[in-house]
């Protein structure tokens, strides 16, 4: 089965539920095998069978293979099953003591919060008034900036408001290919940074082709924007996943 496959990518499993893995599984089935546990045979079987040719992919397999990892094989674009996988991500509480992975931020209005707990806001520095009944908070709050400590004052509050700041899912740590190095920045591939690279390729052949005095049709643009729009959308129904039955 795994010499059919070209990549093998692995991720943390802390925070990973159980049923994330099994609708993952489902989702994912004829497409890519998830593999947890039984570590110490697949380390044996990987560098036994001679899959990777350099001694750097060996020596990443056995660093990875030492943590709390899981691992997918598959012949999908690593950048596509990461997109698969982020739909199945989970809302996360902010904890106290933890690093905020992002802003944490309240939106101005009426909470369902009686007004005894005005008090509790004051403390934090966040302005307040009745209304209806119910605590209103009268302008947007940056609580917590990202890589600033939660503290438990964030935490009890966050959680008074039902806010879940955070995600927690598949969060990849190494991609091995047969052929070669893929970097994770390569999961976060954006469509904005793509087209603004095409673009300035078109100039710079437009550019030359000035320069040579070769007549090259404007409408090429169109069509090179045009084509490139219609593979996205295809890739973006890729993308959605449907439900598992």
């Amino acid at each position: 089965m795994i010499p059919s496959y070209r990549f093998i990518m692995f991720f943390k499993l802390n925070n990973i539920k159980s049923k994330q893995i099994h609708d993952v599984r489902k989702f994912l089935r004829n497409k890519a095998e998830i593999i947890i546990g039984k570590k110490t045979l697949l380390k044996y079987y990987l560098q036994t069978k001679q899959l990777f040719d350099h001694d750097i992919h060996k020596q990443k397999l056995s660093e990875n293979l030492n943590n709390n990892v899981g691992l997918i094989f598959t012949n999908i674009d690593p950048y596509l099953i990461n997109k698969y996988l982020s739909y199945y991500n989970l809302k996360d509480t902010a904890k106290a003591g933890t690093i905020a992975k992002k802003d944490i931020k309240i939106k101005k209005g009426i909470k369902p919060l009686s007004p005894s707990q005005t008090s509790f806001f004051q403390a934090l520095g966040i302005p307040t008034r009745v209304t209806k009944g119910s605590i209103e908070i009268l302008e947007n709050i940056l609580l917590v900036k990202k890589d600033k400590t939660i503290t438990s004052s964030h935490e009890v509050l966050l959680k008074k408001l039902n806010i879940r700041p955070f995600k927690h899912g598949f969060e990849f740590i190494e991609i091995m290919d047969r052929y070669k190095t893929i970097p994770l920045k390569y999961l976060s591939f954006s469509r904005v940074i793509m087209i603004s690279n095409i673009n300035t390729v078109y100039k710079k052949l437009m550019s030359s082709a000035s320069y040579i005095q070769t007549e090259t049709p404007g409408f090429q643009i169109y069509n090179i924007n045009h084509m490139f729009n219609k593979t996205m959308a295809y890739y973006l129904t890729l993308l959605k996943p449907k439900k598992c039955t």
